[in-house]
């Protein structure tokens, strides 16, 4: 639906975009994630057609738009700032796009109501924006931004002006309209949390360039590349020695690895398939546990500090040389003090126990 072949920008001298391919299909959501500065807004605004790319190709529904117009684009778009018309109601403002497009009284009039309908403010039709809270607003932006039915809709950073309360239910919110209406669907945002629970797919980018493509779970679980595994979450980088290498798996090999004292079989992807005597593991916080006394088989490790964040405890364990962040759900998290001696575990290790089994038998 939307292709973007071989972007690139430059201001002046410096280069804000480079060399960015990419794609969103029919029906999809997908957001640009990355840092400020790494180049996601201007790549959003060269698509709205409010930048112009110095090189590359922008096509809409098989229509290259490269050197189109904004509005010519029929691209809806709701802002961080809202944008809305502080002397028309709620009603006009949803209506502006419409009348603009001339369309009939009748027809404008029925297509508003049900946006109003959808986004749950037939209430508050009559109000003017400052009438209403932020919220309120953005969700006026959205129906305004969906009123003539846009093939593209494009998202710049729509929640970051809110409090985290009404972001997290705006969240919900916005994944429930972009299903119900099967809008395709082009976000920018630097909050990674946003971006995994709301994308089908992710495009993570660093000084103007493409990081990372895929899906929410592989972004986090399979990062390529150190800022993607670092801007994403926190990880853990471990050191960890290669005891034997198995058979290989339909994704990758199995191998029996140990970690100061903890020995545990993990499958490798086809990028890691190890053939020296150490390795190095990216492992996030809640794929370890601890057991609040030392047992056989698991590393052992000292308690540096326990912080309590709501629904999820962290701890952060010394085990040999690494200090080690350990997720833990609050209602199931150990109890463990500062200075106590503990067992580190891998929760999940990937593979069967009977492959386990065998490699140990190598």
């Amino acid at each position: 639906m939307l292709r973007i072949e071989s972007l690139q920008k430059k201001f002046g001298a410096v280069q804000a975009v480079t060399d960015v391919s990419m794609h969103v299909d029919e029906g999809e959501f997908v957001t640009l994630l990355g840092p400020s500065g790494s180049g996601k807004t201007t790549v959003l605004r060269m698509v709205a057609g409010l930048e112009q790319p110095t090189s590359g190709t922008i096509l809409i529904d098989g229509v290259n738009v490269t050197q189109l117009p904004a509005q010519k684009r029929n691209i809806g778009m709701v802002f961080q700032s809202y944008a809305l018309f502080p002397n028309l109601s709620v009603f006009e403002n949803i209506a502006f796009p419409l009348r603009i497009r001339k369309w009939k009284a009748d027809a404008i009039k029925a297509r508003v109501e049900e946006l109003l309908e959808l986004v749950r403010l037939t209430h508050r039709r009559n109000y003017a924006p400052d009438q209403l809270s932020g919220g309120e607003r953005q969700r006026v932006a959205l129906a305004r931004a969906l009123s003539f039915y846009p093939p593209l809709l494009l998202l710049d950073e729509p929640l970051s002006a809110l409090d985290a309360k009404v972001r997290q239910s705006l969240r919900i919110f916005l994944k429930e309209i972009q299903r119900t209406t099967g809008v395709t669907t082009l976000m920018v945002t630097h909050d990674q949390e946003e971006a995994l629970e709301l994308s089908d797919r992710i495009v993570v980018m660093s000084q103007g360039r493409v990081e990372q493509a895929g899906a929410p779970i592989d972004v986090y679980y399979r990062p390529q590349g150190e800022f993607t595994a670092t801007f994403i979450g926190a990880i853990n980088t471990l050191k960890v020695s290669v005891l034997a290498v198995g058979e290989r798996a339909a994704h990758g090999q199995h191998v029996l690895l140990s970690w100061n004292g903890h020995v545990f079989s993990w499958l490798l992807s086809d990028q890691e398939i190890v053939q020296q005597e150490t390795l190095t593991l990216r492992v996030r916080p809640e794929s370890l546990t601890v057991d609040e006394t030392f047992e056989e088989g698991a590393a052992r490790a000292e308690v540096l500090s326990v912080s309590f964040m709501g629904a999820v405890t962290r701890m952060s364990v010394r085990v040999g040389q690494d200090v080690v962040l350990i997720d833990a759900l609050s209602s199931r998290a150990p109890s463990v003090v500062t200075g106590q001696g503990v067992g580190v575990r891998f929760v999940d290790q990937r593979i069967e126990k009977q492959v386990g089994e065998r490699l140990l038998a190598l």
